[in-house]
Protein backbone atom coordinates (compact mmCIF):
# COMPACT_ATOMS: atom_id res chain seq x y z
CA UNK A 1 0.00 0.00 0.00
CA UNK A 2 1.65 3.27 -0.95
CA UNK A 3 1.07 5.86 2.03
CA UNK A 4 2.43 9.00 -0.26
CA UNK A 5 -0.86 9.15 -2.20
CA UNK A 6 -1.66 12.71 -2.66
CA UNK A 7 -4.65 13.36 -0.35
CA UNK A 8 -7.25 15.04 -2.40
CA UNK A 9 -9.70 18.35 -2.09
CA UNK A 10 -12.11 15.80 -0.81
CA UNK A 11 -10.07 14.25 1.95
CA UNK A 12 -9.02 17.80 3.32
CA UNK A 13 -12.27 18.94 3.43
CA UNK A 14 -12.86 16.01 5.77
CA UNK A 15 -9.85 16.51 7.82
CA UNK A 16 -10.56 19.93 9.01
CA UNK A 17 -12.85 20.14 11.99
CA UNK A 18 -16.08 21.85 11.10
CA UNK A 19 -17.86 24.08 14.47
CA UNK A 20 -21.30 22.22 14.40
CA UNK A 21 -19.88 19.46 17.00
CA UNK A 22 -18.04 21.87 18.88
CA UNK A 23 -21.47 23.92 19.92
CA UNK A 24 -23.51 20.95 19.82
CA UNK A 25 -21.01 19.47 22.52
CA UNK A 26 -21.14 23.06 24.50
CA UNK A 27 -25.00 23.57 24.33
CA UNK A 28 -25.44 19.55 25.40
CA UNK A 29 -22.97 20.38 28.07
CA UNK A 30 -24.81 23.49 29.47
CA UNK A 31 -28.38 21.72 29.62
CA UNK A 32 -29.71 23.80 27.02
CA UNK A 33 -32.55 22.69 24.51
CA UNK A 34 -32.91 23.56 20.88
CA UNK A 35 -35.54 25.97 21.47
CA UNK A 36 -34.06 27.82 24.56
CA UNK A 37 -31.48 28.43 22.48
CA UNK A 38 -33.34 29.67 19.69
CA UNK A 39 -35.26 32.46 21.58
CA UNK A 40 -32.03 33.51 22.86
CA UNK A 41 -30.63 34.47 19.49
CA UNK A 42 -33.45 35.05 18.04
CA UNK A 43 -33.70 32.46 15.95
CA UNK A 44 -36.20 30.00 14.10
CA UNK A 45 -35.11 26.06 16.03
CA UNK A 46 -34.63 24.79 12.71
CA UNK A 47 -31.71 27.23 12.84
CA UNK A 48 -30.07 26.34 15.21
CA UNK A 49 -30.19 22.98 14.26
CA UNK A 50 -28.61 23.72 10.33
CA UNK A 51 -25.16 25.60 12.84
CA UNK A 52 -24.86 22.16 14.69
CA UNK A 53 -25.09 20.09 11.48
CA UNK A 54 -22.83 22.47 9.48
CA UNK A 55 -25.60 22.34 6.96
CA UNK A 56 -24.43 26.49 5.96
CA UNK A 57 -26.57 26.20 2.47
CA UNK A 58 -29.63 26.63 4.69
CA UNK A 59 -28.36 30.32 4.83
CA UNK A 60 -28.16 33.14 2.41
CA UNK A 61 -24.44 33.29 2.20
CA UNK A 62 -21.02 32.98 4.71
CA UNK A 63 -21.96 36.14 5.58
CA UNK A 64 -24.94 35.25 7.68
CA UNK A 65 -23.30 31.94 8.90
CA UNK A 66 -20.06 34.17 10.28
CA UNK A 67 -22.74 36.59 12.31
CA UNK A 68 -25.34 33.73 13.69
CA UNK A 69 -21.91 31.45 14.62
CA UNK A 70 -20.02 34.10 16.75
CA UNK A 71 -23.89 35.34 18.07
CA UNK A 72 -23.65 31.24 19.10
CA UNK A 73 -20.41 30.90 20.31
CA UNK A 74 -20.92 33.81 22.96
CA UNK A 75 -24.11 32.47 24.05
CA UNK A 76 -22.33 29.47 25.22
CA UNK A 77 -19.18 31.06 26.37
CA UNK A 78 -16.72 29.58 23.79
CA UNK A 79 -14.27 31.88 21.31
CA UNK A 80 -16.17 33.35 19.00
CA UNK A 81 -13.45 33.72 16.82
CA UNK A 82 -12.02 30.39 16.70
CA UNK A 83 -15.33 29.17 15.84
CA UNK A 84 -15.85 31.32 13.01
CA UNK A 85 -12.11 30.48 12.21
CA UNK A 86 -13.32 26.94 11.93
CA UNK A 87 -16.30 28.29 9.37
CA UNK A 88 -14.15 30.08 7.25
CA UNK A 89 -11.39 27.27 6.82
CA UNK A 90 -14.15 24.58 5.28
CA UNK A 91 -15.08 26.68 3.04
CA UNK A 92 -13.51 26.75 -0.90
CA UNK A 93 -10.50 29.05 -1.34
CA UNK A 94 -12.98 31.15 -3.53
CA UNK A 95 -15.64 31.68 -0.96
CA UNK A 96 -12.98 32.46 1.61
CA UNK A 97 -11.16 34.99 -0.59
CA UNK A 98 -14.59 36.48 -1.08
CA UNK A 99 -14.98 36.99 2.61
CA UNK A 100 -11.22 37.81 3.34
CA UNK A 101 -11.65 40.56 0.89
CA UNK A 102 -12.28 44.19 2.43
CA UNK A 103 -15.92 45.82 0.78
CA UNK A 104 -15.90 48.71 -1.17
CA UNK A 105 -15.96 51.94 0.71
CA UNK A 106 -18.88 53.96 -0.56
CA UNK A 107 -17.50 57.18 -2.06
CA UNK A 108 -19.68 59.99 -1.53
CA UNK A 109 -21.04 61.57 -4.64
CA UNK A 110 -20.19 65.38 -5.54
CA UNK A 111 -22.81 67.05 -7.53
CA UNK A 112 -21.86 69.35 -9.97
CA UNK A 113 -21.48 72.84 -8.56
CA UNK A 114 -21.01 75.02 -11.70
CA UNK A 115 -24.01 76.71 -12.14
CA UNK A 116 -25.68 77.40 -8.98
CA UNK A 117 -23.72 80.16 -8.19
CA UNK A 118 -25.15 82.62 -10.68
CA UNK A 119 -28.64 81.05 -9.50
CA UNK A 120 -27.94 81.96 -6.47
CA UNK A 121 -26.83 85.35 -7.17
CA UNK A 122 -29.78 86.26 -9.32
CA UNK A 123 -32.44 84.80 -6.57
CA UNK A 124 -30.50 87.07 -4.15
CA UNK A 125 -31.21 89.91 -6.90
CA UNK A 126 -34.86 89.69 -7.79
CA UNK A 127 -35.33 89.27 -3.74
CA UNK A 128 -33.73 92.99 -3.40
CA UNK A 129 -35.58 94.34 -5.70
CA UNK A 130 -38.84 93.19 -4.38
CA UNK A 131 -37.99 94.40 -1.14
CA UNK A 132 -36.84 97.87 -2.27
CA UNK A 133 -40.11 98.10 -5.03
CA UNK A 134 -42.41 97.36 -1.76
CA UNK A 135 -40.97 99.84 0.32
CA UNK A 136 -41.43 102.35 -2.32
CA UNK A 137 -44.92 101.69 -2.98
CA UNK A 138 -45.64 101.82 1.33
CA UNK A 139 -43.94 105.43 0.78
CA UNK A 140 -46.06 106.81 -1.91
CA UNK A 141 -49.28 105.70 -0.26
CA UNK A 142 -48.16 107.35 3.74
CA UNK A 143 -47.54 109.85 1.42
CA UNK A 144 -51.13 110.12 -0.34
CA UNK A 145 -52.40 109.23 3.24
CA UNK A 146 -51.15 112.22 4.29
CA UNK A 147 -52.40 114.55 1.71
CA UNK A 148 -55.59 112.93 1.57
CA UNK A 149 -56.08 113.78 5.40
CA UNK A 150 -54.52 117.24 5.14
CA UNK A 151 -56.96 117.92 2.26
CA UNK A 152 -60.06 116.38 4.37
CA UNK A 153 -59.30 118.84 7.19
CA UNK A 154 -58.98 121.49 5.03
CA UNK A 155 -62.77 120.95 3.78
CA UNK A 156 -63.90 120.03 7.12
CA UNK A 157 -62.56 123.79 8.60
CA UNK A 158 -63.99 125.20 5.00
CA UNK A 159 -67.27 123.81 5.62
CA UNK A 160 -67.58 124.78 9.06
CA UNK A 161 -66.68 128.35 8.87
CA UNK A 162 -69.78 128.30 6.05
CA UNK A 163 -71.87 126.65 8.69
CA UNK A 164 -71.45 129.12 11.25
CA UNK A 165 -71.66 131.95 9.16
CA UNK A 166 -75.30 130.77 7.64
CA UNK A 167 -76.07 129.47 11.30
CA UNK A 168 -75.20 133.38 12.85
CA UNK A 169 -77.95 135.24 12.06
CA UNK A 170 -80.92 132.26 13.04
CA UNK A 171 -79.07 131.95 16.45
CA UNK A 172 -79.34 136.31 16.63
CA UNK A 173 -83.09 136.33 15.75
CA UNK A 174 -84.19 133.36 17.73
CA UNK A 175 -82.10 135.53 20.63
CA UNK A 176 -83.42 138.52 20.15
CA UNK A 177 -86.62 137.16 19.84
CA UNK A 178 -86.54 135.65 23.23
CA UNK A 179 -85.40 138.91 24.70
CA UNK A 180 -88.51 140.59 24.04
CA UNK A 181 -90.64 137.93 25.06
CA UNK A 182 -89.10 137.88 28.35
CA UNK A 183 -89.65 142.03 28.29
CA UNK A 184 -93.09 141.28 27.70
CA UNK A 185 -93.82 138.54 30.26
CA UNK A 186 -91.86 141.08 32.93
CA UNK A 187 -94.17 144.46 32.01
CA UNK A 188 -96.94 142.08 32.75
CA UNK A 189 -96.31 141.49 36.20
CA UNK A 190 -97.89 143.96 39.42
CA UNK A 191 -95.08 145.90 40.32
CA UNK A 192 -97.06 146.77 43.87
CA UNK A 193 -97.81 144.12 46.39
CA UNK A 194 -101.93 145.11 46.29
CA UNK A 195 -101.84 144.19 42.54
CA UNK A 196 -100.01 141.16 42.82
CA UNK A 197 -102.48 139.89 45.44
CA UNK A 198 -105.70 141.05 42.63
CA UNK A 199 -103.74 139.46 39.72
CA UNK A 200 -103.76 136.00 41.75
CA UNK A 201 -107.00 136.46 43.08
CA UNK A 202 -108.55 137.39 39.53
CA UNK A 203 -107.12 134.42 38.44
CA UNK A 204 -109.58 131.74 37.75
CA UNK A 205 -108.29 128.28 39.04
CA UNK A 206 -107.89 125.44 36.85
CA UNK A 207 -110.19 122.40 37.15
CA UNK A 208 -108.35 119.91 37.13
CA UNK A 209 -111.04 117.02 37.45
CA UNK A 210 -110.82 116.03 33.74
CA UNK A 211 -106.88 116.60 33.86
CA UNK A 212 -107.08 114.14 36.18
CA UNK A 213 -109.27 111.56 34.58
CA UNK A 214 -107.39 111.80 31.36
CA UNK A 215 -104.12 111.52 33.35
CA UNK A 216 -105.50 107.87 35.54
CA UNK A 217 -107.05 106.90 31.72
CA UNK A 218 -102.96 107.39 29.94
CA UNK A 219 -101.51 105.77 32.89
CA UNK A 220 -103.77 102.52 33.16
CA UNK A 221 -103.58 102.26 29.35
CA UNK A 222 -99.85 102.16 29.96
CA UNK A 223 -99.25 100.32 32.55
CA UNK A 224 -102.53 98.44 32.81
CA UNK A 225 -104.71 97.76 36.14
CA UNK A 226 -103.13 97.15 39.53
CA UNK A 227 -103.43 93.80 41.72
CA UNK A 228 -102.23 93.74 45.55
CA UNK A 229 -103.11 90.82 47.21
CA UNK A 230 -102.05 90.43 50.84
CA UNK A 231 -102.48 86.97 52.58
CA UNK A 232 -102.74 85.49 56.15
CA UNK A 233 -102.69 81.68 55.36
CA UNK A 234 -101.17 79.78 52.94
CA UNK A 235 -102.59 79.31 49.24
CA UNK A 236 -102.07 78.49 45.34
CA UNK A 237 -102.62 81.64 43.32
CA UNK A 238 -102.99 81.53 39.25
CA UNK A 239 -103.86 84.31 37.43
CA UNK A 240 -104.43 85.09 33.92
CA UNK A 241 -104.28 88.20 31.53
CA UNK A 242 -106.95 89.21 29.48
CA UNK A 243 -105.07 87.71 26.82
CA UNK A 244 -106.06 84.59 28.46
CA UNK A 245 -101.90 84.42 29.28
CA UNK A 246 -100.66 83.09 32.99
CA UNK A 247 -98.88 86.15 34.39
CA UNK A 248 -98.68 84.53 37.95
CA UNK A 249 -98.90 80.91 39.70
CA UNK A 250 -97.40 80.20 42.46
CA UNK A 251 -97.92 79.47 46.00
CA UNK A 252 -97.83 82.64 48.35
CA UNK A 253 -96.95 81.91 52.18
CA UNK A 254 -98.41 83.77 55.23
CA UNK A 255 -97.53 87.55 55.71
CA UNK A 256 -96.86 87.69 51.70
CA UNK A 257 -97.60 90.32 49.40
CA UNK A 258 -98.38 89.74 45.59
CA UNK A 259 -98.35 93.24 43.23
CA UNK A 260 -99.31 92.31 39.35
CA UNK A 261 -100.28 94.90 36.72
CA UNK A 262 -101.70 93.65 33.29
CA UNK A 263 -104.56 94.31 30.65
CA UNK A 264 -107.74 93.43 32.15
CA UNK A 265 -110.01 91.45 32.77
CA UNK A 266 -108.27 89.44 35.12
CA UNK A 267 -109.02 85.33 36.03
CA UNK A 268 -107.94 84.76 39.33
CA UNK A 269 -107.39 81.41 40.98
CA UNK A 270 -107.30 81.64 45.03
CA UNK A 271 -106.50 77.68 46.40
CA UNK A 272 -107.43 78.89 49.92
CA UNK A 273 -109.60 82.23 49.04
CA UNK A 274 -110.09 83.46 53.20
CA UNK A 275 -106.90 83.66 53.81
CA UNK A 276 -106.42 86.46 50.93
CA UNK A 277 -107.62 90.07 50.43
CA UNK A 278 -107.17 91.91 47.33
CA UNK A 279 -107.07 95.96 46.36
CA UNK A 280 -108.23 96.21 42.28
CA UNK A 281 -106.66 99.73 41.40
CA UNK A 282 -106.51 101.02 44.93
CA UNK A 283 -110.31 99.70 45.30
CA UNK A 284 -110.63 96.77 47.97
CA UNK A 285 -112.71 94.37 46.16
CA UNK A 286 -114.90 91.26 47.49
CA UNK A 287 -113.54 87.86 46.57
CA UNK A 288 -116.27 85.66 46.33
CA UNK A 289 -116.17 82.50 48.12
CA UNK A 290 -118.10 79.14 47.10
CA UNK A 291 -120.19 77.55 50.21
CA UNK A 292 -118.40 74.70 51.37
CA UNK A 293 -115.25 74.86 49.45
CA UNK A 294 -112.17 76.96 50.61
CA UNK A 295 -111.16 77.99 46.85
CA UNK A 296 -112.11 80.80 44.50
CA UNK A 297 -112.20 81.28 40.82
CA UNK A 298 -113.42 85.22 39.79
CA UNK A 299 -113.00 87.82 37.02
CA UNK A 300 -111.87 91.27 37.77
CA UNK A 301 -111.77 94.01 35.92
CA UNK A 302 -115.10 93.41 34.02
CA UNK A 303 -116.92 95.89 32.42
Amino acid sequence: MNNDAPVTEKEKQEQIQLPGALLLAAREKAGLSIREVAEQLHLLPNQVEALETDNFSFFNGPIFCKGYLKSYARLLELDAEEVVGLFSASLPGQEQAEIKKPAAVAQPIQRPSKGYSLQYWLAGFVLVLMVFLWAAYQGDSSVETVESTALASTEIDENNNEFVQELKPKVDKIAVSESSTQEQDIAQIPQRPDQLAEGIISQPLPDVTGEQAVLDSILTDTIGSLLHFSFTEDCWVEIKDSSDKVIFADLKRADDKLELSGLAPFEVLLGYAPGVSLDYNGESFDIPIRSGRNSSRFVVGEE
